[in-house]
């Protein structure tokens, strides 16, 4: 079957994209062409503002952002502090959902830029896509380095200084040790969590603002590079 110019051109943009992504990495190119005539890919755009996934949502696909920049938010178990950050394309969501006990979104993914994805139901992956070796690998692969990552922090023993203390607070609610991250609470719940009190909270949070490693405007606190704090 003849494709026509505009339909060939999007079978390469499609495996353009592909190819960027962990899952996809590796696969050749003859694979690569199997796989779009076989398996349903679905193309979504979201504007800016938009709400992708929320919390507690069931997630029955996994969820490929090709373009644009995603605002990642959550709340602690207390529902007292707000952890928010941005994740940039090419980025993956909803794969660690996708089997198992629990199917539900653990976080809020909003568009903060104009967003496009592209969107593969967990029957396709199922039904198809874990046939090939590759895309099998690579996402064991995935949910393995998701896991490890886990395991590692809840076995890490609490850091004595304050200073590592939080930071450690923070990796530990972040999904990347990297980029913009914020903060939203009130001290007095944050300097709880961080097994402390405010005085000497307010005290470290001082000296991180003069390092320029913080911008703290009352219960939000901003961290331009989370890079720089590790």
């Amino acid at each position: 079957m003849r494709h026509s110019p505009v339909q060939q051109f999007q079978m390469v943009r499609t495996i353009e994209h592909l190819c960027s992504l962990p899952l996809f990495m590796g696969i050749s190119h003859s694979d690569m062409n199997e796989i779009i005539g076989k398996v349903r890919f679905d193309f979504q755009k979201y504007t800016s503002g938009t709400t992708v996934c929320d919390i507690h949502q069931i997630n029955n696909a996994i969820y490929f952002l090709t373009e644009g920049t995603l605002e990642v938010s959550r709340f602690n178990e207390n529902n007292t502090i707000l952890f928010v950050e941005r994740l940039n394309s090419p980025s993956i969501i909803g794969a660690e959902e996708l089997f198992g006990i629990s199917h539900s979104f653990e976080h809020r993914y909003k568009a903060h830029t104009d967003c496009r994805f592209i969107i593969i139901d967990k029957k396709e992956i199922s039904s198809k896509l874990l046939n090939y070796e590759i895309f099998r690998l690579n996402f064991i692969n995935h949910l393995s380095l998701l896991e490890q990552r886990r395991m590692r922090m809840l076995h890490e023993p609490l850091a004595d200084n304050l200073k590592q203390r939080f930071i450690q607070y923070l990796r530990h609610n972040f999904l990347y040790p990297a980029g913009q991250k914020w903060i939203k609470c009130k001290q007095k719940d944050l300097a709880s969590a961080l097994l402390t009190n405010e005085k000497k909270l307010c005290a470290l949070l001082k000296e991180m603002e003069k390092e320029h490693l913080i911008d703290n405007r009352r219960t939000i606190i901003d961290i331009p590079a989370f890079q720089n704090l590790i």
